[in-house]
């Protein structure tokens, strides 16, 4: 197609529904097509509801319009069918931006799009062949914008594994509403928007009811920045294997008081609810209450920014160790730079106040040796002295 023929933006949606997120996702296709339709942007759509089937759809000012066969069985979390989607998207409605919208469930560094069908989850090496397979249909262009409509996706080890892909990551580092993102917000803002750092920032800034409820924090990364923060955190990893088991205590207890991946005001509605029910039924409901207390307990994800702040302000530890104080300033930098927009916290990075399970080693891991650097922290067979939650003791109290 000629470049003169080309919209400014087509919009690639990727929904993977094969969850209890199908009716959020089902919502919000209908409100993709009801508008505004801007004539300067194409979307089109790939769903996979609850039951695996899948349907593409293009959508404009006639509404859904559903492109080829409608397919069973389909598994959302094979890294095949968001590469292909993109590949078609791209493709069969060229522009001359793209930004592509990625809404299930996210686990951060684990990965995203959760299927229950196939049990299967798309791993961040999975998600960065797929979208390379959208930048090479780009022409070997770096796709302009990637929106993470899932939580826990605003995480360094995703930057780090996506960086060579898109010039921009939109997210939030919390658990997010099941409303997801606004549709009309995000197509007017596209409208609008010249190129994917701006159209970034109009999304970040967008201080719409459904927008703060939905993401209790959001920020736009800029990728091409996620470098130099590999290099600082490698740098922090180096100080941290120099600590003594008192300096490694307490780095682990200025941890602990660091901000961590938080629910969203609709997340924590749900939350309450759940509560509610545990104390009216508390004999039935002792599943829910173990789901409760670890949706409820302090998360592995803690805040880049609020991390450094708290190492900082420990004037103690940081004169005791100038090595660590150097690369903590220096991870608060990089950090800094690249962030291009923010409402609340930005990047978060694993870091978890209980030794976990080892899980896949990530772009991020083999750069900066992060994961040794936490383990000589917090080592295995050392649990956090959390107290217990206001809900454990109130049952057990009765």
């Amino acid at each position: 197609m000629d470049a003169i023929n080309r919209k400014d933006w087509t919009v690639l949606v990727y929904q993977g529904g094969v969850n209890n997120l199908d009716p959020s996702l089902q919502a919000n296709l209908r409100e993709l097509a009801r508008g505004p339709h801007p004539a300067n942007v194409d979307v089109v759509v790939r769903q996979f509801d609850r039951t695996g089937q899948r349907r593409d759809y293009q959508i404009d000012e006639r509404g859904l319009t559903p492109l080829g066969e409608v397919t069973t069985e389909a598994d959302s979390a094979n890294p095949a069918q968001l590469a292909q989607f993109l590949k078609m998207g791209i493709s069969s409605y060229p522009a001359r931006h793209y930004m592509v919208v990625l809404s299930s469930h996210g686990r951060g560094a684990e990965g995203l799009i959760e299927d229950e069908r196939s049990g299967g989850l798309i791993s961040l090496a999975q998600l960065r062949q797929a979208l390379e397979v959208g930048r090479d249909a780009n022409g070997g262009k770096r796709l302009d914008l990637i929106f993470f409509d899932a939580c826990r996706m605003q995480a360094v080890e995703v930057a780090s594994e996506i960086q060579s892909t898109a010039e921009v990551a939109v997210g939030s580092m919390d658990r997010i509403g099941s409303a997801g993102f606004d549709p009309k917000a995000m197509l007017e803002a596209a409208a609008n928007s010249a190129a994917g750092p701006e159209l970034a920032s109009r999304l970040v800034n967008d201080t719409g009811p459904r927008q703060l409820d939905t993401f209790g924090s959001m920020s736009a990364i800029r990728l091409d920045q996620t470098g130099p923060l590999e290099l600082a955190f490698a740098e922090l990893s180096q100080a941290l294997l120099g600590l003594d088991a008192e300096a490694g205590r307490r780095v682990r207890e200025v941890s602990q008081q660091s901000r961590r991946s938080l629910p969203s005001p609709t997340y924590l509605d749900g939350l309450d609810n759940m509560a509610y029910s545990i104390k009216l039924h508390p004999k039935n409901s002792a599943e829910e209450l173990q789901d409760w207390l670890e949706q409820t307990r302090p998360s592995d994800p803690v805040s880049i920014l609020s991390l450094c702040q708290n190492l900082l302000g420990d004037r103690a530890l940081m004169e005791a160790h100038p090595r660590l104080e150097q690369a903590v300033r220096q991870v608060n930098e990089a950090h800094a730079q690249a962030v291009l927009a923010e409402r609340g916290e930005s990047l978060s990075v694993l870091m978890p106040i209980e030794s976990a399970q080892s899980g896949p080693v990530l772009s991020f891991d083999e750069k900066t040796q992060w994961p040794r650097a936490v383990h000589h922290i917090v080592p295995t067979g050392s649990p956090a002295n959390l107290p217990p939650t206001w809900l454990k003791e109130e049952l057990e109290g009765r």
